[in-house]
């Protein structure tokens, strides 16, 4: 039966812990019709990207509460695959290609995406990508249409971690800003124990 329609929704039941990296391995991407379509927008669609996130010590997935089968995250980004650098060196890049480079811990190159898309749809990009790992955070966020409460990735970063062969010591890359996974971690920690001094 239908809930009713006073009754909140209070989101996943999943146990996470906001201060710690977990590794999201690639299940599927999916190509998605958007729901906004303007005059703008000559395709309409968009990627949904389906993982399973794992304890980065254990590699333990992680469940709903009272689940038996490991809790599916879901995050989206646009289809785009441009990649551009201005006179003073700032790059930016589209969506699809960030998470392409975030799960290679390589920049993919234009041949490889072409590539990629030759089967039509994204054949060629689940064939590349499904079963690779990036790190990231988990916190809450908000849909921007719905106003509902979501999970969100942040501080997404490339798994050198599980690049690595056995035996060799765990030393993050530098992310996009050039910081590592520690560094950034203890700047996330250290921002946190200011706000509760603060508050």
């Amino acid at each position: 039966m239908p809930r009713d329609p006073d009754e909140a929704y209070s989101g996943p039941l999943l146990e996470y812990e906001r201060d710690k990296r977990y590794r999201f391995k690639l299940k599927e991407v999916v190509e998605m019709e958007s729901s906004y379509q303007d005059d703008r927008k000559t395709n309409g669609s968009y990627l949904s990207w389906h993982w399973t996130v794992h304890d980065m010590a254990t590699g333990v997935p992680l469940f709903l509460a009272g689940g038996d089968d490991p809790y599916e995250f879901y995050t989206s980004s646009n289809d785009s695959t441009f990649y551009k650098k201005d006179a003073t060196g700032v790059v930016s890049m589209g969506g699809a290609r960030q998470m392409a480079q975030d799960l290679l811990g390589r920049m993919p190159t234009s041949e490889e995406i072409r590539q990629w898309n030759e089967p039509g749809g994204v054949i060629g990009w689940n064939r590349a990508l499904v079963g690779k790992t990036l790190t990231a955070f988990i916190d809450k966020g908000k849909n921007k249409r719905t106003g509902a409460d979501k999970l969100i990735m942040v501080m997404i970063q490339p798994d050198v971690a599980a690049e690595a062969p056995a035996g060799t010591p765990q030393v993050s890359a530098p992310s996009s800003n050039g910081k590592t996974a520690e560094e950034v971690a203890a700047e996330r920690a250290e921002l946190q124990r200011r706000l509760r001094e603060l508050g």
